[in-house]
């Protein structure tokens, strides 16, 4: 299939985060591509560090641009986009269990769940990938280790650290910019990211599976199989 412009989603999940971002790149060197990102989504690109990543992938032009929660009213006008033929396909990838549960029940009060239902509504071809697809394993963004951290009375981490995010034991999130220079300069290597295993649960299963049903929706299980669809 191929494609002049592509609307993509991005939730607030941390898994297939920068799988979806390597995907988008590929793709985005023949088609332009429209990101529209939850507030959790834009929250969860800052901690992990790849906001400006994400920038970089697109001109900034019509179609081929940033659309962030946070700029766009209750409302979100510019999902209706799909409804006027803009876009040629949806990706919503990495989908969150909790976006997922909502396409599943018809319900569209976020950014991402607007462009599930103008799309779905319209025919437009829409791809989704579930992080809870199979049970796997997910990367937390960095956190200070109470068990390493000695508490040095001058911080290197704290003295590097470009937004002011670590205090005590705790970075905090709303701050961190994922930038990783305080795994650098640590001492004690005390700054660390951690591998969950995440399972399954019957709901989110249900809730794919009702997904998957739908009209004119494909379910993947990796945002890699995307090339297959549009590459």
């Amino acid at each position: 299939m191929r494609l002049e412009a592509l609307g993509w989603c991005i939730t607030g999940a941390g898994a297939f985060l920068e799988e979806s971002l390597e995907v988008a790149s590929v793709l985005s060197q023949d088609m332009k591509v429209s990101f529209f990102v939850s507030k959790a989504g834009e929250e969860v690109l800052e901690m992990y560090g790849y906001m400006d990543r994400l920038y970089d992938i697109v001109s900034g032009g019509y179609l081929d641009e940033v659309l962030l929660a946070s700029d766009s009213g209750y409302s979100f006008p510019k999902t209706g986009r799909f409804m006027t033929g803009r876009y040629d396909a949806l990706v919503v990838s990495p989908a969150t269990s909790n976006t997922v549960g909502k396409m599943a029940n018809g319900i569209s009060d976020t950014i991402v769940t607007n462009c599930f239902s103008h799309a779905t509504k319209t025919g437009v071809y829409t791809v989704v990938v579930p992080v809870e697809h199979d049970s796997s394993s997910s990367l937390t963004p960095y956190y200070i280790s109470r068990d390493r951290c000695v508490r040095c009375s001058e911080c290197d981490a704290l003295e590097v650290c470009p937004s002011s995010a670590i205090r005590g034991y705790e970075i905090d999130y709303n701050r961190c910019i994922g930038c990783g220079r305080c795994v650098e300069v640590c001492p004690e290597d005390a700054v660390l990211r951690y591998e969950v295993d995440v399972l399954e649960r019957r709901v989110d299963r249900e809730n794919i599976d009702r997904v998957s049903d739908m009209d004119g929706v494909c379910v993947l299980g990796s945002p890699n199989e995307i090339i297959g669809l549009f590459g």
